[in-house]
């Protein structure tokens, strides 16, 4: 396997192809995992409701707070891996 070490990154094309990628990382990292947790919260009370969501928080207490925490280190992990890509 031969790496092409001409090829530069920041080009036309580069910027062409982020047009696409930052709103479809926005909306996979952010919208969907907040319509979700909107979900959860919405059928906390309801127990066949929550029985759907149950494989997203079987590891997390009902009323505890460890789920935010899990929240917390994925918008950390996001943010480093949004530094490191520009």
């Amino acid at each position: 396997m031969m790496i092409d070490s001409n090829y530069e990154c920041h080009t036309e094309q580069w910027y062409k192809g982020i047009k696409y990628v930052i709103p479809i990382t926005i909306f996979l990292v952010v919208v969907i995992p907040f319509f979700v947790i909107y979900k959860i919260y919405k059928s906390r009370n309801n127990m066949t409701d929550f029985c759907k969501y149950y494989y997203l928080t079987a590891e997390y207490k009902r009323n505890g707070i460890f789920l935010y925490f899990e929240f917390i280190k994925l918008f950390f992990k996001f943010t480093i891996m949004t530094v490191i890509m520009f």
